[in-house]
């Protein structure tokens, strides 16, 4: 297992190594397919597709698409941090311990306590409302 600290990994598609695993701030992930375009930042909408289970099980609990503000809060913070640096069109495989998650208390019944939650994530959409653009769409 290959790691590595990073805090937003921009990688050509040339260098890109799916089996390097990244850590940020409590969360592991890694870089299935290298984005390009627009950086999701805090403060920029995303819209995103996913599919959620628990490791321990390996279970599915959801799957489907949602926009949100990285940053405010609307999701967990394991999204927060695991969205923040994504590039446009990049997908990303995020493992999220439980404080990062639902914690002691769990989402019953398909969210045991103390779960960690793996989503296989797919950045489909970046607005900075700031107006910085950096895409090639």
């Amino acid at each position: 297992k290959l790691e590595a600290e990073a805090k937003e990994p921009i990688e050509s598609a040339a260098a890109h190594n799916p089996n390097k695993v990244f850590r940020k701030k409590g969360l592991e992930y890694k870089v299935l397919e290298p984005g390009r375009g627009a950086t999701a930042r805090n403060g920029c909408k995303v819209s995103v597709s996913y599919k959620g289970w628990v490791q321990k099980t390996n279970k599915t609990f959801d799957k489907g698409k949602m926009d949100f503000v990285v940053g405010d809060g609307d999701v967990i913070k394991g999204w927060d941090i695991g969205v923040e640096g994504m590039r446009q069109h990049e997908k990303r495989l995020l493992t999220i311990p439980p404080g990062l998650a639902y914690g002691k208390r769990g989402v019953e019944p398909d969210i045991p306590p103390k779960s960690t939650l793996i989503f296989d994530v797919y950045l489909a959409k970046v607005v900075d409302p700031r107006g910085a653009d950096d895409s090639d769409n």
